[in-house]
């Protein structure tokens, strides 16, 4: 059930619905409110907002930096949306 309390993720959950994929919601104790899973799982997608905008955050591990920016806006693509902006946070990144 899509209760999310912001108007834009909900309609960014809808959205994401009605293109046949799941919605699986987290506990109240999560950080989380809920994850959209596509079908080949997507597992480690966060919807959200900022600013009014509809977000989506990964914790993707790949080979590199780029492949993981390219493969987590492939699986937002093939959600049936459209990525107008990728931001790193520099934060999450691991030190070597």
């Amino acid at each position: 059930m899509n209760d999310h309390p912001n108007k834009d993720i909900r309609e960014a959950v809808d959205y994401a619905l009605s293109k046949g994929r799941r919605l699986r919601k987290c506990s109240g104790s999560a950080h989380a409110w809920g994850r959209i899973y596509t079908e080949a799982g997507c597992d480690d997608a966060l919807p959200g907002s900022s600013q009014g905008r509809a977000t989506v955050r990964f914790a993707r591990k790949s080979e590199s930096l780029e492949a993981a920016i390219r493969s987590a806006i492939g699986d937002v693509q093939r959600a049936g949306f459209t990525v107008s902006q990728a931001v790193i946070e520099t934060d999450a990144l691991p030190v070597s």
